[in-house]
């Protein structure tokens, strides 16, 4: 994982530092408040400090997005192991220190076949049902990874409050 120093000017390459060495490293750029105002923020699967959450195992994928339409970010994620789950997590408003709530969207995804590097479910993408991104909560696209199937999830409720999705298999064996 490189880090890039921007020098000041469009002219100059950005300075590149090794961060982290070593193969499969997950990281996103999001952009979260804090008291003082939006800072960015690097989001990493496998290490970060402060840890928000060590009760769920390995985690396997992150989204930053708004998924109960509250007009705040939340962040979407699923851990990957013999048995997974698929997570949201309200971001508080200053999220270095704040307390990220969590809520248990889907869970008891299991991989086809156990072993080494094998886990369910993947990727969580969340899409809109129509062109008006803000006038609904969004639904959920994952990817059941080593499980062979994928899922479409539907939120049950428009309620900021309501965290209940309904889930449909639409590739892979029943």
């Amino acid at each position: 994982m490189l880090w890039l120093e921007n020098p000041g000017n469009y002219y100059t390459p950005w300075r590149p530092t090794v961060i982290a060495h070593g193969p499969d490293i997950f990281v996103i750029d999001a952009v979260l408040n804090t008291t003082e105002g939006p800072r960015d923020c690097l989001i990493a699967a496998q290490f970060s400090h402060p840890v928000i959450d060590n009760s769920i195992g390995n985690v396997f994928d992150v989204t930053v997005t708004d998924l109960n339409n509250d007009g705040k970010p939340d962040l979407l994620v699923t851990n990957n192991g013999e048995i997974g789950s698929l997570y949201a997590y309200e971001v508080p408003t200053d999220f270095r220190s704040g307390d990220f709530k969590r809520h248990s969207i889907a869970t008891g995804f299991k991989p086809g076949k156990s072993g080494t590097g094998k886990g369910a479910p993947g990727a969580a993408m969340p899409v809109y049902p129509n062109t008006k991104v803000n006038a609904s909560k969004p639904s959920i696209l994952l990817s059941g990874d080593d499980d062979g199937k994928a899922y479409y999830l539907e939120p049950v409720s428009n309620e900021p409050s309501d965290w209940l999705y309904s889930m449909m298999m639409f590739f892979g064996c029943r």
